[in-house]
């Protein structure tokens, strides 16, 4: 005799057709109660499991394998916003066992129907036809009728049995437990002009018809064209560095910067210098003249820069390049 205590909280069901399966191991079985003691909101991994269970990760893979192998553990990884696999995963624990335990035991259980009796009956009585004993088609609209009840019994009797997820129920399990709300994966192209617009579009067009991309990639060649424009690259030399790449076939896109912008620490003169400024400043402008400098400076930029004019030459506003 074995005297058991009712528990009312902080208590997990185990399925007997797990802890009675000949085919698994005792560590098997204590893996699988261990899972099903968890809340289903709990988040397990492997390095959870080794360090909960004091066991190494061979170990935990070798009788989670066991599990999955006799049919009673699937495992799903999830994946993460960039459809990466995550160490995360989801365990279902099957019950079928059970149930066809006591399908079977009701199908040995019920007792076999009696069709009918066989009687010795004067077939030449006139009463004979006129007697109260049932015959074979009696019985059997008897039997229909205590099946079709018996039928409406179990449809109404609450069924105590586990629920077993199907691949469908698993998949529509998966899309609303663990939807994401949609994030807004539209570039702000706000900042470009039209023609660096065009540029951007068809260099990620280009981009797309070689590899998937990413939003996290768009976003990055995005800044980069921002970055570029910051620079003072012009239009045009953005949407040249965008022909080239695609003529070229390259993946990335590399702008030329002029010549123009060159640092403090060069080796060149402020004449030589200023020279290189006035011919970037008549290439954009090709009518300048010297008329009024001060208020044509003021007024246009070179490349998005500004420049100045002191002592006859050319020099950075931003102190740059300092004129002698």
């Amino acid at each position: 005799m074995i005297i058991k205590q009712q528990c009312t909280q902080n208590f997990t069901i185990v399925p007997n057709s797990i802890l009675r399966n000949s085919n698994l191991s005792l560590q098997a079985i204590g893996l699988c109660a261990y899972i099903l003691s968890l809340p289903k909101e709990w988040k397990i991994n492997i390095e959870q499991i080794c360090l909960s269970l004091d066991i190494s990760k061979n170990t935990a893979y070798k009788y989670l394998k066991e599990l999955i192998q006799t049919g009673i553990l699937k495992k799903a990884r999830l994946k993460d916003e960039e459809g990466r696999f995550t160490n995360e995963a989801i365990y279902f624990i099957q019950n079928n066992g059970e149930n066809e335990l006591e399908k079977t035991q009701e199908n040995y259980a019920k007792p076999l129907p009696k069709i009918c009796e066989m009687v010795s009956v004067d077939k030449t009585s006139p009463k004979a036809l006129k007697s109260d004993i049932p015959t074979t088609s009696q019985n059997l609209n008897a039997i229909n009728k205590d099946s079709k009840d018996k039928k409406r019994e179990s449809k109404n009797k609450p069924k105590s049995h586990f629920y077993i997820l199907q691949s469908l129920d698993q998949k529509r399990l998966f899309s609303l437990c663990f939807a994401r709300e949609p994030k807004n994966t539209q570039l702000d192209t706000s900042s470009l002009n039209l023609q660096e617009k065009v540029a951007f579009e068809r260099f990620i067009a280009y981009r797309k018809q070689k590899h998937r991309l990413t939003p996290a990639t768009q976003q990055a060649i995005l800044e980069r064209f921002l970055k570029a424009k910051a620079l003072g690259i012009s239009p045009q030399e953005i949407e040249k560095a965008v022909d080239k790449s695609i003529m070229q076939g390259w993946q990335g896109i590399f702008f030329k910067q002029s010549k123009a912008f060159l640092k403090a620490n060069t080796n060149k003169s402020p004449q030589a210098i200023s020279d290189e400024i006035l011919r970037a400043i008549l290439s954009e402008y090709p009518h300048f003249d010297f008329s009024n400098v001060g208020a044509f400076l003021d007024t246009h930029l070179l490349q998005g820069r500004k420049v100045k004019y002191e002592n006859a030459l050319f020099c950075w506003a931003d102190k740059e390049v300092a004129a002698q």
